[in-house]
């Protein structure tokens, strides 16, 4: 019930909608419409389904824009070294084993290939076809790569912790104040909200990060009380809502 009430407590409505996410998500979710194939992934609604939404939207603009590229130069030409920098040149990628980059997280590893070194199969059988049909080639980008996305150029997410043991990681949305708690399978496991009263809370976004790291070591230790005492001795709500909480929690007792 804690974390129903920080996101009750700690609305993000307002930020949400003038967010850079938002703004990326507006500009390019028609792409959706034009590809049936990548439909199950038009979320929205909520931050985290955003957060996704934008990664496989990054990745059919990525596809476009190597496609495209990749055509305009000659297969031999396609193998240079200057050649495949200019054409990932400010790219969103993830990094992958053997120094392999997935530009395209809808694709798997092996179809990736084509898009990262080997720029020449896109104009070859059978890479070619993935230009205009690829719906039998796409693969749930979140099941594949998991948590790698969200820490890699694809997410603006900030890593804030993680638990080794059981797989998860945290990660902050400057644009919601929000800590996104992630598991193995790339999927939501908790969303945390802060900042209840700006104004009543002193300086909250100064030395944010060792905060917050600070606050999710008590979060992945199932320290429950510390962790409370903490988002208010840290700076992440007022007192009002901490002696609120205090109150639920002694209401549980």
């Amino acid at each position: 019930m804690l974390f129903k009430y920080l996101r009750d407590k700690c609305d993000k409505t307002f930020l949400l909608s003038s967010s850079s996410e938002k703004a990326f998500y507006d500009i390019h979710s028609s792409l959706f419409k034009l590809y049936p194939a990548l439909n199950r992934f038009f979320l929205s609604g909520t931050s985290f389904s955003l957060i996704q939404a934008n990664i496989i939207l990054k990745g059919l603009l990525n596809k476009q824009i190597i496609e495209q590229d990749a055509a305009l130069y000659q297969l031999a030409d396609l193998k240079e070294e200057e050649v495949y920098k200019a054409v990932h040149r400010r790219l969103s990628y993830m990094p992958y084993l053997n120094g392999q980059k997935i530009y395209v997280p809808f694709f798997s590893p092996l179809v990736n290939r084509a898009y990262d070194r080997d720029l020449d199969s896109l104009l070859k059988d059978p890479f070619s076809q993935l230009k205009d049909d690829f719906a039998l080639s796409v693969v749930d980008p979140f099941d594949v790569y998991g948590q790698a996305l969200y820490e890699s150029s694809f997410s603006s997410l900030i890593k804030v912790g993680q638990d080794g043991q059981e797989g998860l990681i945290a990660m902050y949305s400057i644009d919601v104040e929000t800590v996104f708690v992630i598991d193995g399978q790339g999927r939501l496991e908790e969303e945390i909200r802060f900042f209840d009263d700006k104004e009543k809370i002193d300086s909250p976004k100064e030395d944010l990060f060792r905060r917050l790291k600070e606050l999710m070591e008590a979060y992945f230790t199932f320290d429950k009380k510390t962790f409370i005492s903490r988002l208010y001795s840290l700076r992440f709500i007022s007192e009002a809502a901490y002696k609120e909480i205090q109150e639920k929690e002694g209401e549980k007792s």
